[in-house]
């Protein structure tokens, strides 16, 4: 009975690690720019875990920000995913490439308030194997689109920044190809026509550090308010270093 138990576990994690992911928060860029010609430039890596608590997704973020004037900036993002590869071959990859445009506000000396405008395109490759596809090795890829907007509001010292911060974006995919059925479903129909997503995702900035470079943490979660069962990464945390230049 102990042996079967073993066994029936040992499948489930294996069935459970090889789902198809299609999407991955990546980290939230919050510059919090006070002033014109600040800069800002920042490295993360981290993950985030999807539909199960076996799967998750490698991240790994380059990130820029620059005050145009005294009250508009700018951002440019780049975000690189990976899911590890398994034994017969099953995992996953993918890229986002965004652009923002924003609005800041110093409240006081210390606080102030951002808002951006995002615009961001990427793919995805996902490659299942193993008891949970019907052969070895069948695939999903496609593009995306995803755009929206990000407000944040925050603290900032010489040592220390704190920040709350929230994006409201839509995912769309299209360009979805290959040969994937899973749970008994064409998965290429399936993301075909169900093509577009409505997305929720706060998240906490913390920075510490001396000027002009801080350690960065950032833990957030990504709420798919369109399909809640949707197979995406949801709670996400990033560690990395921040630099910031006037």
């Amino acid at each position: 009975m102990k042996k079967l138990i073993i066994i029936i576990l040992v499948l489930l994690i294996l069935s459970l690690g090889c789902s198809p992911i299609y999407y991955s928060p990546n980290t939230q860029n919050v510059p919090l720019i006070s002033a014109k010609g600040e800069k800002n430039v920042s490295v993360n890596a981290g993950s985030s875990n999807a539909n199960s608590l076996f799967n998750s997704v490698s991240v790994f973020d380059m990130q820029g920000s620059y005050g145009l004037t005294n009250s508009l900036a700018i951002q440019l993002n780049a975000g690189f995913f990976n899911v590890t590869k398994n034994e017969r071959g099953g995992g996953g990859n993918g890229k986002l490439f965004e652009t923002a445009i924003g609005y800041y506000v110093p409240v006081n000396k210390h606080f102030l308030f951002e808002t951006y405008a995002l615009l961001g395109y990427g793919n995805f490759k996902s490659i299942v194997s193993g008891p949970a596809s019907n052969t070895i090795n069948e695939n999903i890829s496609g593009s995306l689109m995803r755009y929206g907007i990000q407000p944040d509001f925050g603290y900032k010292s010489k040592n220390i920044s704190l920040a709350v911060s929230t994006r409201l974006l839509k995912l769309n995919y299209f360009d979805v190809s290959g040969n994937l059925t899973y749970e008994g479903e064409n998965q290429v129909d399936y993301l075909t026509q169900n093509s577009s997503y409505l997305l929720f995702e706060p998240a906490l900035t913390l920075r510490a550090g001396w000027k002009p470079m801080k350690f960065q943490l950032q833990l957030g979660n990504s709420y798919n308010l369109t399909n809640v069962s949707f197979r995406q990464g949801k709670t996400f945390f990033t560690v990395g270093i921040h630099l910031n230049f006037l």
